[in-house]
């Protein structure tokens, strides 16, 4: 009897099928959202950059009827000799290479030697008026990235006086005077024309004072510019037997030149 009831036990159990439940997957969420995430979340920083820009310095500017001459040195630690490029004005003038000795240079910077200075010689604009002249130091890369800038290594400026009007010739008549003179000027935009004297001064009445007193007269005027050749101008309306003194400049907007100056007396 016992037996049989466990059989029956057994069996029973066989036939029973197990119920798993299970519950619903939860939402994962990202520990790198947190206000301070783990460092894995940080990401791997990349190589620290190696290129550097070269450094240096422009010492000096000289021009000379068409010629402009720099000086100066530049090192870059990435290699080298490096290269210096000139602009004039804005634009691309000249390249020279920085091979030169410096002893200065040498003693300052004993790791890089003294074979870093540079100089040299160019066409340069003629024309009157201030020009500005830039040098820069040109990067020698390592090969790595990114890759450095070129530097500065600074700018000056040269001025071209404007040219003077030369050969002077004075022709006075009786009442007045003709002025001719040769325009040296290839861009000048207009002359200035002084034409003083002094002559013996009278009252309202026509009096003249007993110490022969002399009142001294000017008249400035601007003629207009002729880009070569004979310029000549004309004043009348002076006094006979007059001493009359002249002045003539060239103009090139603002700029002007030293004056030529000459004199003559009516007869």
């Amino acid at each position: 009897m016992i037996r049989a009831c466990i059989r029956a036990v057994l069996v029973a159990g066989l036939l029973v099928t197990p119920v798993v439940t299970t519950s619903a997957p939860a939402m994962a969420q990202s520990l790198c959202n947190q206000p301070e995430p783990p460092p894995s979340c940080n990401p791997e920083p990349g190589p620290t950059p190696s290129d550097r820009s070269p450094f240096g310095a422009f010492d000096t500017l000289s021009y000379n009827a068409g010629t402009a001459s720099v000086t100066g040195w530049t090192i870059d630690i990435n290699g080298g000799p490096n290269n210096v490029h000139v602009y004039v004005d804005g634009q691309f003038a000249a390249a020279f290479t920085a091979d030169q000795y410096r002893a200065d240079v040498g003693q300052r910077y004993p790791v890089n030697g003294p074979y870093h200075g540079y100089s040299g010689s160019f066409p340069a604009p003629s024309s009157s008026g201030p020009h500005e002249v830039c040098v820069y130091g040109i990067n020698w890369p390592d090969g790595t990235t990114p890759v450095a800038s070129n530097y500065r290594l600074g700018c000056k400026q040269y001025n071209v006086p404007v040219p003077a009007p030369g050969n002077l010739r004075l022709y006075a008549g009786s009442r007045d005077i003709v002025i001719v003179w040769t325009d040296n000027a290839t861009d000048e935009t207009d002359y200035e024309v002084t034409v003083s004297w002094s002559t013996s001064c009278g009252d309202q009445e026509g009096n003249y004072p007993p110490n022969g007193t002399s009142c001294g007269y000017q008249s400035t005027w601007r003629t207009g510019a002729y880009n070569g050749g004979d310029v000549s101008a004309r004043y009348a309306l002076l006094p006979r037997n007059t001493y009359v003194f002249v002045t003539v400049r060239t103009y090139r907007g603002t700029a002007y030149s030293n004056a030529v100056t000459g004199s003559a007396i009516t007869s």
